[in-house]
C-alpha cells in the first residue's frame, strides 16, 4: 500500500472547496462465491480497473487508535435487494474485504489501497447486513515460521 498521494487528491483533500468526489470501492470475496460483491459509495455504478462497482450505500466506522486493543472495523450494507444477505449464507469460513480508495474523475487510479480485512462476524436483517473486519492477526502465527533441524536445514548445522 502506497502512501503516496497524487496531486489531485491532496488539492482535493487540502482546498477550500473542490469539485472531486472521493469514493470508496469495497470488494467481498471468497473461493466459494461464483463472483466477488463489489459495492461503490457512489450514487452510480463505478467501472474501475475493468470491474463494475454496484451502488448500494453503505457504512465504515474505522477503530479509535489504542495500543492495548485490536482494531476492528465496522460495516454496514444496506441490502434491500437481499443480494448480499443470501450470498454471506452461502459462505462457509472467512470472507476478505478489499477496500480501496478512488476520485470519481479517475476511477482506474487507486489512490488509497487496496487494504484487505476479514470478515469475523456477520449479522443482517431485512434492510442491511452489518459485519466486523479486523486486519490478520500475525499476533497468532507461529515464530519462527519453520522449525530449523538438521534434516532440513544441512547448512546451518
Amino acid at each position: 500500500m502506497s502512501n503516496d498521494l497524487s496531486l489531485e487528491v491532496r488539492q482535493a483533500a487540502y482546498g477550500t472547496e473542490t469539485g472531486e468526489v472521493f469514493l470508496v470501492l469495497l470488494t467481498i470475496d471468497h473461493e466459494s462465491l461464483a463472483d466477488p460483491i463489489r459495492v461503490s459509495s457512489d450514487s452510480v455504478a463505478t467501472i474501475s480497473g475493468g470491474d463494475t462497482y454496484v451502488a448500494f450505500p453503505f457504512e465504515i466506522y474505522l477503530p479509535p487508535d489504542l495500543a492495548d486493543e485490536r482494531a476492528q472495523v465496522s460495516l454496514k450494507i444496506d441490502n434491500i435487494s437481499g443480494q448480499i444477505t443470501e450470498a454471506m449464507r452461502s459462505v462457509q469460513g472467512r470472507p476478505t474485504v478489499e477496500l480501496q480508495v478512488v476520485l470519481a474523475s479517475d476511477p482506474d487510479t487507486i489512490e488509497v489501497g487496496p487494504i484487505t480485512l476479514e470478515i469475523e462476524r456477520v449479522s443482517y436483517d431485512a434492510g442491511s447486513m452489518e459485519a466486523t473486519l479486523v486486519l490478520d492477526d500475525i499476533l497468532q502465527d507461529a515464530y519462527p515460521s519453520a522449525i530449523f533441524n538438521p534434516q532440513e536445514w544441512k547448512g546451518l548445522f
